[in-house]
């Protein structure tokens, strides 16, 4: 977890993130990790609709939920955000 110092810039980082990068990003690194929308979903917390909706640039994660996926993908936040 970010502690509060960056928690600011982190917020700042994810309003300025490309969301089809993310997307993008983020299908690439289910695919390489063999692991479904819905066995993803489940891991961060979330229901596979939300994840649909990451996966396709429909949404942008916050930052409490960037900070679960950057666990369950064991990346970190900079990478995550920014492919």
């Amino acid at each position: 977890m970010p502690n509060l110092a960056t928690w600011g810039s982190l917020t700042r980082m994810t309003r300025q993130t490309n969301i089809g990068k993310f997307g993008k990003y983020l299908k690439r690194m289910l695919q390489r990790r063999g692991m479904t929308q819905v066995e993803f979903a489940k891991a961060v917390g979330t229901n596979e609709e939300q994840v649909s909706r990451w996966v396709n640039d429909a949404r942008m994660p916050n930052v409490e939920m960037l900070v679960k996926i950057a666990d369950v993908l064991d990346v970190s936040l900079e990478r995550l955000v920014y492919g």
